[in-house]
């Protein structure tokens, strides 16, 4: 019953956790941190298990807070498609004060919701923005660059 001894030894093993992520609250503004810096993955992701090559989310609990939507407090997720990784590690090379050689990889950056619109109107590039709430599954495939903010 353990799947992990049956991998393949050339394959990139899950990360098989548990993990547990505690956030507060963020901002998406111009200086926004989020709550989860722009990243990927190299396995897919998803909010229960689904099959062995995945990693697992659950969000159990979202309390309201004072910026909450109607929905309550959520689990915002900006989700880029893979298409849109390299115009990404561009844009954020060339609004960098500072010199990273890859802002996806090293996961310091969060795109605001005016860089976002930016990102709209010079690339055409749009995230996919999912809010989760208690329950609520979110997949996100291997090399999608993604990061999350909690409202």
């Amino acid at each position: 019953m353990n799947l992990a001894a049956r991998f393949p030894e050339d394959l990139v093993v899950p990360d098989l956790g548990p993990k547990m992520y505690i956030a507060h609250a963020s901002e998406d503004g111009l200086n926004g941190k989020g709550t989860t810096r722009l990243h990927l993955d190299i396995t897919d992701a998803v909010n229960f298990v689904m099959k062995f090559l995945t990693k697992v989310n659950i969000m159990t609990f979202a309390a309201p807070s004072e910026k909450a939507t109607a929905r309550g407090g959520a689990a915002v997720w900006d989700i880029f498609p893979t298409h849109a990784t390299d115009i990404l590690r561009a844009y954020l090379k060339e609004v960098a004060s500072s010199s990273v050689d890859d802002p996806v990889l090293r996961q310091t950056f969060f795109i605001s919701t005016p860089q976002l619109a930016e990102l709209q109107e010079k690339h055409s590039i749009t995230p996919w923005r999912i809010y989760q709430n208690p329950g609520d599954a979110v997949f996100i495939p291997a090399g999608c660059a993604h990061q999350v903010l909690i409202r």
